[in-house]
C-alpha cells in the first residue's frame, strides 16, 4: 500500500510540473508575443515621425530654394537705373531688378514718368533757359523687403511744392505686383477695419504733430487746429492709397494731412504701426 501511494504522489508531481511548464511557455509566449506588437507599434510611430520630419524638411528647402529671377544678376535687387545731382535737381531712377511682365511694366512707367526730365537736365548742362519747363525738383527713392514683398517708394517735389509719393509692392518670387487687398490680407485685416484704422492714426498723427505746441500758438491757429481735427475725424478715406511695409515690416501708408504752416496740407507717409 505504501508503495502505490508513493508512485501516486510522484505522478501527480510530474503532472503539476508539466501544468506549471506549460502555463510558463504560454505566458511566456504570450509575452513574446505583446513585445513583438508593441515593438512594431514603436517601429510604425517611429516610421510616422520619420515622414513627417522628412516632409517638414523637404517643405523648408523648398521654401529655402525658391529664387528671385533677376534681370541682371550682377546687380542688387533695386538700384540706380539713372541718377544726377547738380544745382537746383536731384535725381535718383529706381529700377526693380526682377524678370517678370509686371515688373517691366513698372520700370517702363517710372522711366516714363522720369527719365526725360532727367535727361533734358544733363543735356542743359547748367544752361538755366534749357531747364525751364522741368518742374521736378528731385526723385528719391527708398527700397524694403518683407519676407516676399519689395517694397519701391519714389518721393518727388515739385519746385517749391510739396512731395508727392509713387508705391509699388511686387512678389520677388513671382514677380507680379502686389495689390492693396493683397497687403491687407497680410495682415489679416479687413478693408473696413483699414478705414476705422486710418481715421485714428491720421488724428493721432495729426495731433502728435501740433497738439504739443498747439498752447504757444494764437487763438486763430488754435482755432484752424480744432477744424482741421475735425476734418479728419469727418473725412472719407480710402483703401485705395499708396501702402507698403517699411523696414520693420509695418504697414504704411500715404495720405493727405491738414498743416498750420506753408500749405493747407501735405501728403505724408503714415505708419498703422501693424
Amino acid at each position: 500500500m505504501g508503495e502505490k501511494k508513493e508512485v501516486k504522489i510522484k505522478f501527480s508531481s510530474i503532472i503539476c510540473v508539466i501544468v506549471i511548464i506549460l502555463l510558463l511557455a504560454g505566458c511566456g509566449a504570450l509575452y513574446y508575443l505583446g513585445f513583438i506588437e508593441k515593438d512594431k507599434k514603436i517601429a510604425e510611430l517611429e516610421n510616422k515621425v520619420a515622414t513627417t520630419e522628412q516632409n517638414t524638411q523637404e517643405e523648408k528647402e523648398t521654401e529655402g530654394n525658391k529664387t528671385i529671377k533677376k534681370i541682371d544678376e550682377e546687380k542688387e535687387l533695386v538700384y540706380d537705373y539713372d541718377s544726377l545731382d547738380i544745382t537746383e535737381y536731384s535725381y535718383s531712377i529706381p529700377n526693380i531688378n526682377i524678370d517678370s511682365q509686371d515688373v517691366k511694366k513698372i520700370n517702363k512707367k517710372i522711366n516714363d514718368n522720369y527719365g526725360e526730365n532727367l535727361e533734358k537736365i544733363k543735356q542743359a548742362n547748367g544752361d538755366v533757359e534749357k531747364l525751364q519747363g522741368i518742374e521736378i525738383a528731385y526723385v528719391r527713392y527708398d527700397k524694403y523687403l518683407n519676407d516676399n514683398v519689395l517694397s519701391v517708394i519714389i518721393e518727388t517735389s515739385p519746385m517749391g511744392e510739396f512731395p508727392m509719393f509713387e508705391v509699388y509692392n511686387v512678389d520677388v518670387y513671382t514677380g507680379e505686383e502686389i495689390s492693396n487687398s493683397e497687403l491687407l490680407a497680410s495682415k489679416n485685416i479687413s478693408e473696413s477695419e483699414f478705414l476705422e484704422l486710418a481715421k485714428t492714426t491720421c488724428e493721432e498723427y495729426y495731433e502728435n504733430t501740433y497738439g504739443e505746441s498747439i498752447a504757444e500758438y494764437s487763438e486763430d491757429i488754435k482755432e484752424s487746429y480744432e477744424k482741421q481735427l475735425k476734418s479728419l475725424s469727418d473725412k472719407d478715406y480710402s483703401a485705395d492709397v499708396p501702402m507698403f511695409l517699411n523696414f520693420e515690416g509695418k504697414l504704411c501708408f500715404v495720405e493727405l494731412i491738414p498743416s498750420l504752416a506753408g500749405a493747407e496740407a501735405y501728403y505724408r507717409v503714415v505708419n498703422l504701426g501693424i
